[in-house]
């Protein structure tokens, strides 16, 4: 009799199993034709289109919440888009999963699966995971984020007559300029994050994730960099225009400088202020300090 009992318990529990793994399979094959499974299949147009829609979502949420702008700053708004899709969606794909979970760090895959108890046993996986994210925040970041976003900004927003090279020039003092600002901004966020990212998510949700978190990262970029330079008063603004409509030698320039303060176009309150003046030479293309202040001083 108890025998009898326990081939039926044991049919039972096959039966059970062999539920469980239908509906695991249906459930699966469900999955791998629905959305969910856009991730896995099409990692980098998913990624690329996902960031592209976060950067430009949050760029105007930065514009009309926080700004208050009235009208929209559309040549501000395409920066964000296009890079959020060629630079954090296609770019950094390759980077954080073909090149650090593939290539530099394989078994990045297999520890982010790992549970919890497992990862504090796994020494060698966790070094790797730190090391990880020192590659993002001390060298990637830094040293090929900002500068590629700079460059973006400088190609869309800037002056579209001139020559690639004052471009690229007028991109890279911008990135200097605001380097260790950028850097602790991007410090504050994107420690903690990186940690959850390149530790737990699957190798396809690793761009998803980060266009999530990086929500509040492109807010803070919008803030600090997203606007252009602050225009320059009435009277520089002028001098800009006369300096840079005449081809002049130096002594010249000089003159027109002279001329131009005859006129009142310089004058104000207390005469033009050096850092105006500063601004109205670089805006040319005269960078040279010695030359603008010896200028300045005639």
């Amino acid at each position: 009799m108890w025998r009898v009992r326990i081939g039926q318990r044991l049919r039972e529990l096959r039966s059970n199993k062999m539920l469980v793994r239908g509906f695991a399979a249906a459930g699966g094959a469900a999955a791998g034709t629905g959305i969910l499974s856009l991730p896995a299949k099409h990692p980098v147009t998913f990624g690329a289109s996902f960031t592209s829609m976060k950067t430009t979502v949050a760029d105007i949420f930065v514009q009309k919440v926080i700004e208050g702008r009235s009208e929209m700053d559309f040549k501000r708004t395409a920066v964000f888009a296009s890079f959020g899709f060629a630079y954090m969606g296609v770019a950094q794909y390759f980077l954080y999963v073909k090149l650090m979970a593939e290539r530099w760090f394989p078994n990045a895959g297999e520890y982010a699966a790992k549970t919890i108890a497992e990862k504090t046993r796994d020494v060698v996986g966790t070094r790797n995971l730190f090391a990880q994210v020192a590659i993002d925040q001390f060298w990637h970041i830094p040293f090929v984020f900002f500068p590629c976003y700079y460059t973006t900004k400088e190609l869309i927003m800037g002056d579209p007559s001139r020559d690639i090279s004052v471009t690229m020039s007028s991109a890279i003092k911008k990135w200097r300029k605001n380097l260790w600002e950028d850097t602790k901004a991007s410090w504050m966020i994107w420690w903690p994050c990186n940690l959850v990212n390149f530790g737990f998510m699957p190798m396809h949700y690793r761009i998803p994730f980060m266009a999530v978190c990086s929500f509040a990262f492109c807010v803070v970029i919008s803030l600090m960099r997203g606007g252009g330079e602050k225009k320059l008063n009435k009277e520089a603004s002028e001098l800009a225009k006369a300096i840079s409509s005449s081809k002049l030698d130096t002594d010249a320039f000089v003159a027109l400088i002279r001329k131009t303060h005859e006129k009142g176009l310089l004058k104000s309150e207390q005469g033009i202020s050096y850092p105006a003046f500063v601004k109205v030479m670089t805006q040319i293309g005269l960078t040279d300090e010695k030359v603008v202040k010896d200028l300045f001083q005639c």
